[in-house]
């Protein structure tokens, strides 16, 4: 019988045009999947060059603001504290005759606050799924700051209208400088100037820190296209943070070495090109 005799041909040719199916559809389900894949990363990489260039412009919109004005503001007010407390101690030790006055000047210039994009940030990052849980931190803590610091200076303009819109827009030494009239103490100017000084560094801080691990994020995201794929990623985009190291406007790691050490070091992207420890031995 010609079906008996060829059988077992007919079972290994079956078999193998079954095997062929199979795998042929497992190749073309993994170019599939490879391409996918492949699309997926190249939008992590985009993505995160976008959260990258919109938290140096956090960055740099808060450094401009510290520079221009809240440095000077603070600068000024410590200096004309100082000035008050010398002469109150020359008044003490009679130095200077009883009875005089000493003459202060306020700094009661309104400043705006820039446009903080936190909200687009929020998007860019929540929305790219390899961004890990360190990152997805330091963002958490900026959004707080920026909220923080835009309710700070709120509070400082509305105290500055309130104060102008007395008669001779008269202002005490107590309530500017925060010091005891009788028996009330009024601290509600230095402590909303302090929370400005205070919250614009931490804003500082915190998007400086994701802007630069965002970078490293992104290296690691490109180092593994390479691999997988070869060249054809896009170039990650990278800050030059020279002007602001020399202008002295960064803050010290020193206030959030305690938040920092939360993290195991493994959970923060690193490479050869930054971590932590170097950072920290740039800004004592």
């Amino acid at each position: 019988m010609f079906f008996k005799d060829h059988a077992a041909e007919f079972v290994i040719a079956a078999f193998g045009s079954a095997a062929g199916a199979y795998y042929g559809a497992k190749a073309a389900q993994k170019i599939i999947e490879d391409g996918r894949g492949r699309e997926e990363l190249l939008k992590a990489i985009s993505s995160t060059n976008i959260a990258i260039t919109l938290s140096y412009n956090i960055c740099n919109a808060l450094l401009t603001s510290k520079k221009q004005f809240i440095k000077p503001l603070h600068d000024d007010y410590e200096r004309e504290k100082v000035l008050l407390q010398n002469f109150n101690q020359s008044l003490a030790l009679g130095t200077i005759p009883l009875g005089s006055q000493h003459n202060f000047t306020a700094n009661l210039q309104t400043f705006p606050l820039p446009k903080i994009p936190v909200e687009s940030l929020q998007k860019s990052i929540f929305e790219n799924t390899s961004m890990t849980s360190a990152l997805l931190s330091v963002f958490s803590i900026l959004s707080l700051s920026a909220d923080g610091l835009q309710m700070s200076v709120d509070n400082r303009n509305r105290l500055i209208t309130l104060y102008k819109s007395r008669p001779h827009g008269s202002l005490t030494a107590a309530e500017y400088f925060g010091l005891a009239s009788g028996s009330l103490v009024n601290e509600d100017y230095p402590t909303t100037l302090a929370a400005i000084v205070a919250q614009t560094d931490d804003a500082i801080f915190f998007s400086h820190l994701l802007c630069v691990e965002l970078h490293e994020h992104g290296m690691s995201l490109s180092e593994k296209f390479q691999r997988l794929w070869g060249d054809g990623a896009p170039t990650i985009t990278k800050i030059d943070w020279t002007r602001a190291e020399q202008n002295n406007l960064l803050p010290s790691h020193n206030p959030y070495s305690d938040w920092l050490a939360m993290f195991k070091k493994k959970d923060l992207p690193t490479s050869s090109c930054w971590n932590i420890k170097k950072w920290f031995c740039k800004h004592p």
